[in-house]
């Protein structure tokens, strides 16, 4: 399983942050140079966040993230999950310097 019990209770439910013009991220997931910041998710594992698979910016984008996908990614790669408590500028503002 990618993320723990108590990591998925520590994650505000979907929609939960759809107001908030800067939402806080939960959970950053690193698979070589991509990283999803998670800011909310459900218990089917479906989250919501920033995803950039490029790790460069040029394809960063808020969207829908299947947790169950990237759990896939173990597999074959190494996948780091991290826990935070920060802005989502302000991680962006870590990863993209």
């Amino acid at each position: 399983m990618l993320l723990s019990q108590e990591q998925m209770k520590r994650i505000p439910e979907l929609y939960a942050q759809e107001m908030e013009n800067d939402p806080m991220v939960y959970l950053v997931i690193r698979c070589m140079k991509a990283f999803w910041l998670i800011t909310e998710c459900n218990e089917d594992g479906l989250a919501f966040g920033w995803a950039d698979l490029f790790g460069d910016g040029s394809g960063g984008e808020l969207g829908y993230i299947n947790l169950n996908d990237i759990e896939e990614l173990q597999q074959a790669y190494f996948v780091k999950v991290e826990e935070v408590e920060k802005r989502l500028s302000e991680l962006k503002g870590e990863f993209y310097k």
